[in-house]
C-alpha cells in the first residue's frame, strides 16, 4: 500500500467537498501543489490582488497530481493552453471562482482547533509553512519527502495533531470544550443585557 494510495483511501473516507473551478476538478490539495503553488508565488496562497491568470494557473496546478503539473508547467504548449483557456472561460466570473478556489484552499488547509499547553508555547517562524509540513512529515510521522508531497495538506494536519495530542504537547478543542464556551458566552450576553438594564 503506497503513501498516494493510503491518501486516497483517506479523502474519499473523509466525505471531503468536491471543488469545480473554471471547468476543472480540483484534487485533495497536497503538500506538492502547496509546494508549487509557493514556489511560482502565487498570489491566491497570500490573499494579493490577483488576475484572471493566477486563477487560471493555480486551478491547473490542483487539478493533476502535482508530480503532472510540475512537469506540465514547463511544457512548450502550457503558454498557448493559457491563451485558449482563458478564452474558453471569458463569460465567466472570475471574482466567484477566485473565491471558489479561496473555499478549496480553506478547506484543505483546515487542522483541528487547539487548546495551548502549558509549557508549550505558540511560536511563530521563519521558515515557509509547506517546508514546515515536510520537516514535521519527516520527523513525526516517519514519511519521506516524497511521501508527504502526496499526501493532502488537511490530513497532515490532523494527523499531526493527533500526534502532538499523544506527546502532550497539543490539546484539541473537544465537543465538551465547545459546550462549555457556547454556555459561556451565553452567560456573558445575560450579564451584559442585565447591566444595561
Amino acid at each position: 500500500l503506497t503513501i498516494s494510495v493510503m491518501a486516497d483511501i483517506i479523502t474519499r473516507g473523509s466525505g471531503a467537498p468536491e471543488f469545480l473551478v473554471l471547468g476543472l476538478r480540483l484534487r485533495p490539495l497536497s503538500v506538492g501543489h502547496l509546494w508549487l503553488l509557493n514556489d511560482i508565488g502565487s498570489p491566491l496562497l497570500s490573499g494579493k490582488q490577483q488576475s484572471f491568470r493566477d486563477v487560471l494557473v493555480a486551478v491547473f496546478i490542483c487539478s493533476q497530481d502535482a508530480s503532472e503539473s510540475q512537469k506540465n508547467l514547463g511544457s512548450w504548449w502550457m503558454p498557448l493552453l493559457v491563451k485558449l483557456w482563458m478564452f474558453k472561460c471569458r463569460k465567466l466570473d472570475i471574482v466567484a471562482e477566485a473565491n471558489t478556489f479561496s473555499e478549496y484552499l480553506g478547506y484543505w488547509l483546515e487542522g483541528p482547533e487547539t487548546k495551548d499547553v502549558e509549557g508549550h508555547e505558540a511560536s511563530s517562524y521563519g521558515s515557509p509553512y509547506v517546508h514546515r509540513l515536510i520537516a514535521s512529515c519527516a520527523s513525526g510521522l516517519n514519511m519521506t519527502p516524497a511521501d508527504a508531497l502526496v499526501m493532502p495538506v488537511r490530513t497532515i494536519n490532523f494527523l499531526l495533531a493527533a500526534l502532538g495530542e499523544m506527546r502532550g504537547t497539543v490539546k484539541l478543542w473537544s465537543q465538551a470544550d465547545q459546550e462549555f464556551w457556547e454556555y459561556a458566552e451565553e452567560m456573558d450576553r445575560k450579564m451584559t443585557q442585565q447591566s444595561k438594564n
